[in-house]
């Protein structure tokens, strides 16, 4: 456990496949966005949700951060979380990974290093939504948004990097649980039967 991290949950999604809010469903007796929270929580001692609906997640009982700038895809949630944090590092998790893994958020904390954010890559893909990043590069973040960029990959190209290969992700989670998005009913009931085998 860290008290140079926080975790920041990603809720502001519109979650146009799934047709309700990814972070309330319930998955296993409990909201998806507080499996997040509740894996994590052993790596960081602080953890708030960004969501531009904060009145529907009331109820979680955790520290809410409202969107600054709804509706701007994932960059705007990033800028949020970083200027809502009080540590120097922030652990930026998706509300719809539910399987997220603790030893790979470890491990990205451990090579962080001298980078501005430490992003894994699975699938062939690199993985901003788990990811931790330096407070420090808010005001980067903030120019990018203003100058009409959304993606969250538009950022990455700016900042130092520290990449976590597929290879290095299996070192702590072989099967890659931790980047299960549950985008649709069928990846729902997936990320269940794989919470059901961990009891």
């Amino acid at each position: 456990m860290s008290k140079q991290v926080t975790l920041a949950v990603l809720a502001g999604g519109a979650s146009r496949r799934m047709g309700e809010d990814k972070g309330l469903l319930p998955l296993a007796g409990k909201p998806m966005a507080m499996h997040v929270v509740e894996r994590l929580r052993s790596v960081c001692p602080e953890a708030f949700v960004v969501t531009n609906r904060p009145a529907a997640y009331l109820s979680l009982r955790l520290p809410l951060a409202t969107d600054r700038k709804p509706d701007l895809g994932p960059l705007a949630g990033l800028e949020t979380a970083l200027a809502a944090a009080r540590t120097p590092l922030v652990l930026v998790v998706a509300c719809d990974l539910p399987l997220a893994l603790p030893a790979l958020a470890m491990h990205l904390l451990e090579v962080l290093d001298q980078a501005e954010a430490a992003v894994p890559r699975w699938g062939g893909r690199a993985q901003p939504l788990f990811a931790v990043y330096r407070r420090a590069s808010l005001p980067r973040v903030s120019r990018a948004l203003a100058e009409g960029h959304r993606r969250l990959q538009d950022i990455l190209d700016a900042l130092r990097v520290r990449w976590v290969s597929s290879d290095e992700v299996r070192g702590v989670d072989p099967e890659g649980h931790s980047f299960l998005n549950v985008n649709t009913p069928a990846e729902f009931r997936q990320a269940e039967a794989l919470l059901a085998r961990e009891d």
